[in-house]
Parts: C-alpha cells; sequence; structure tokens
C-alpha cells in the first residue's frame, strides 16, 4: 500500500498488487515525491473491517469519545460509517474479536496518549483508524483474525468524529456518506443531502461530544 503523507479520506492512497509497479503508480509516486518530499509504504492486509478509536484532545491529555465503524472502496478511498451507538457498533466487532479485547485496547491507547506529551495547544478530535485482517489471507471460516491497532493517527477532524456527533440513541442506526458530482461534495445522511443553513453556525460543538449528539 502506497500513501502521500498529506492526504485525507483514503484520496492519496494506491493499493499495489503487481509488480513491477505500472506506469501510472509510478508517475503518482514521482508527484508525491516532488510535492510532498516522500511516499509511505505499508503492508496490504487482507481487511475484514474498516474502524477507528475517537478521542477529544485538551491540555494535552485525551479522552475516549467512541467507536467509528467505516466502509472504504476497493482503492482505500472513503465511502461511509455506521451512525448507531457505541453498543451497536461493539456488538458487530464483537463478532469478529473477543469481546473483551476492545475495551483493553482502548485503556492502552488512552494511557499511551496520555503519557505521550500531546501538545497543550491542540484542542480538538483525535482518531486512530484500525482494522480487523484475516492473515491467512481465506474465508472467514478459519477464524481467529486479527487487530491492526493502530494504521494512523488523525490530529484533526475526522469522518467518524462526524458520525458520532450525528448518533442519537432515539433515532435508531443509520448511514453518513459523502458524495461527489460535478467538482461539489454532498454529504448524506441515510441518503438524503443534510442540509446547512447559512445563518448557522458550525453544525457541531467544537468540545467533546462524549457520545451524545451535540447537532444544533
Amino acid at each position: 500500500m502506497l500513501k502521500a503523507p498529506w492526504s485525507g479520506s483514503g484520496r492519496g492512497v494506491h493499493p499495489v498488487h503487481e509488480r513491477p509497479l505500472p506506469q501510472q503508480t509510478l508517475l503518482w509516486v514521482r508527484r508525491t515525491l516532488q510535492m510532498q518530499g516522500g511516499v509511505e509504504v505499508e503492508p496490504l492486509y487482507n481487511k475484514v473491517q474498516d474502524f477507528a478509536m475517537e478521542f477529544w484532545a485538551e491540555g494535552g491529555k485525551v479522552r475516549y469519545e467512541g467507536l467509528s465503524l467505516f466502509e472504504t472502496t476497493a482503492g482505500g478511498v472513503y465511502a461511509g460509517n455506521l451512525v448507531a451507538t457505541e453498543q451497536e457498533k461493539e456488538a458487530r466487532l464483537a463478532a469478529y474479536l473477543s469481546p473483551t479485547l476492545l475495551p483493553d485496547v482502548r485503556t492502552h491507547l488512552t494511557s499511551l496518549l496520555n503519557e505521550a506529551a500531546l501538545p497543550t495547544w491542540y484542542t480538538g478530535p483525535l482518531g486512530i483508524d484500525m482494522m480487523i485482517v484475516n492473515p491467512l489471507n481465506t474465508h472467514l471460516a478459519t477464524l481467529p483474525l486479527q487487530l491492526h491497532p493502530l494504521v494512523e493517527l488523525n490530529l484533526r477532524m475526522t469522518m467518524g468524529w462526524v458520525a458520532l456527533q450525528l448518533t442519537s440513541p432515539d433515532e435508531g442506526t443509520g448511514t453518513f456518506s459523502i458524495t461527489q458530482q460535478g467538482g461539489h461534495y454532498q454529504a448524506l445522511l441515510n441518503g438524503k443531502p443534510m442540509i446547512h443553513s447559512p445563518q448557522a453556525h458550525t453544525p457541531f460543538r467544537t468540545d467533546g461530544c462524549e457520545g451524545k449528539n451535540t447537532l444544533k
């Protein structure tokens, strides 16, 4: 897997399935090296499920806010998020992993981040992307699967953070996605366009949501 150091939502990701590299991929690598000074090279895993743990950073410390379950295209581009309660998301991941693993990882990551001396000037979301992988590259019946606990760390607002803000226990399970048409992006909630009033301020609070719906 080739990644541009500066990218977002999978738009700087290039899966590589053949050698030598195709000419189009080589051109992308040269262009990225010229513009960004480097290219990340990572293993291409047999992925079963993408997800993330979302945190809120403030004063050099973090607190856990919730899970983000999301889908990507075959090329690694962001496709959409599940909008659901924490209990629902945990239940879905429990189909692949031991139910005790995620709480242990969450506790360990929170401890590591709080010991990492994060910059005190940063206040905002912090997301850690993860994935469930099949290490044997065979059918899912050949469990156990494995957890990749740190694909990347995003010190910014992510699509997963937005999905957390949209979660309401009273509205059931849904989806959040982004579409592009004619050079314009459109946010969709359950397949319907989200309308933002020009007179309103930002639709999300800028402090921690603590798992609550914070839409204005």
